[in-house]
C-alpha cells in the first residue's frame, strides 16, 4: 500500500515538473516587446558603472576613449532617482547624437554609477546628496552638482548646458572665435614657445591647455611660469641659457651634448 501510495506521489510530481516547464518560456518571454526595446536603448544609450570599471574610464586623462563624461551619482531604489532617469535618458540620447557625429570618436558619453552598490566610489567622487551629476572632462572631474527633484529637467539642462564644451577639442578655443592661448603666449616678448625646451612649468600648461584642465590650474601655471622664467640668447655652444630669477634650480636637458648653463 505505501509502495503505491509512493509511486502516484512521484508520478505526479513528474507531471507536475513537466507543466512547469513547458510554462516557463512563456514566463520568460512574457516582456512586451517595447519595454524590452526600451531597456536595451537604455543600455546603450547610457553606461552602467561601478567601482571596477569607473577609473578605468572617466578617470583616464583621454576619458577611456571619451572627451567628455556625464555621470549620475544616486542610489537606483529610491524614487528621486527613479524619477531622474527617464529625464537622464531622454538627455543621453539628444546629446549624444548630436555631438557623436564623427564614427572615429566619442566626444560625450553618459553614464550612471548606483550608490547603493558603490557606496565608496561615490564618497570618493565627493557625492553628498542624491541625486547628483558630474561632469569629466580629461580625467579630471570639473563639475558636480545635487539635482533638485521638483526641478530635475530644468537644473539637468542647465548643468550640461553650461559644462559640456560642444567644439571639439582638436579646434581649441578658435571654435568660439577667441585667439588661442598658447598662440598668444609665443607672441610674447622674448617667449620661449619654439625657441628652446620649455621648463617643467611650461610642459605642463601645455599638457594641461591639451587636455582642457582646469581653468584655475592653468592660469596658475601660467603666472609662475612668466613670474619666474625667462630666457637669456643662444649661449656659443648652441645650448640656450635658463635664468631663474632669485631661486636656485637644477636645470634638466634631456637632449644636447652639453648641459644647460644655469644663472642663480
Amino acid at each position: 500500500m505505501m509502495v503505491v501510495r509512493g509511486l502516484l506521489l512521484l508520478t505526479s510530481a513528474i507531471k507536475l515538473g513537466q507543466v512547469a516547464a513547458a510554462e516557463m518560456p512563456q514566463v520568460l518571454t512574457s516582456m512586451p516587446q517595447e519595454a524590452r526595446a526600451a531597456r536595451t536603448a537604455s543600455k546603450e544609450d547610457v553606461a552602467y558603472l561601478n567601482r571596477h570599471i569607473f577609473a578605468g574610464n572617466v578617470l583616464k586623462p583621454l576619458g577611456g576613449g571619451v572627451e567628455q563624461w556625464v555621470v549620475s551619482f544616486c542610489p537606483r531604489w529610491w524614487q528621486p532617482c527613479q524619477q531622474l532617469e527617464q529625464t537622464f535618458l531622454e538627455a543621453a540620447r539628444n546629446w549624444q547624437s548630436e555631438l557623436n557625429t564623427d564614427p572615429s570618436m566619442l566626444r560625450l558619453r553618459f553614464a550612471q554609477v548606483d550608490c547603493a552598490v558603490d557606496k565608496v566610489l561615490c564618497n570618493e567622487e565627493h557625492v553628498t546628496t542624491y541625486p547628483m551629476v558630474a561632469l569629466y572632462r580629461g580625467g579630471i572631474q570639473i563639475d558636480l552638482k545635487g539635482i533638485a527633484r521638483e526641478q530635475t529637467l530644468t537644473a539637468l539642462e542647465q548643468f550640461l548646458k553650461t559644462n559640456v564644451q560642444r567644439v571639439p577639442r582638436s579646434e581649441g578655443t578658435e571654435g568660439y572665435g577667441k585667439p588661442s592661448f598658447l598662440e598668444a603666449l609665443g607672441k610674447l616678448p622674448g617667449s620661449p614657445l619654439g625657441q628652446a625646451h620649455l621648463p617643467w612649468t611650461l610642459e605642463m600648461l601645455v599638457l594641461c591647455w591639451q587636455n582642457s584642465c582646469d581653468l584655475l590650474l592653468a592660469a596658475a601655471l601660467l603666472l609662475v611660469s612668466l613670474r619666474f622664467l625667462h630666457y637669456s640668447p643662444e649661449d656659443p655652444r648652441g645650448n640656450y641659457s635658463t635664468r631663474i630669477t632669485g631661486h636656485s634650480s637644477v636645470s634638466f636637458l634631456p637632449w644636447g651634448p652639453s648641459p644647460a648653463v644655469v644663472e642663480i
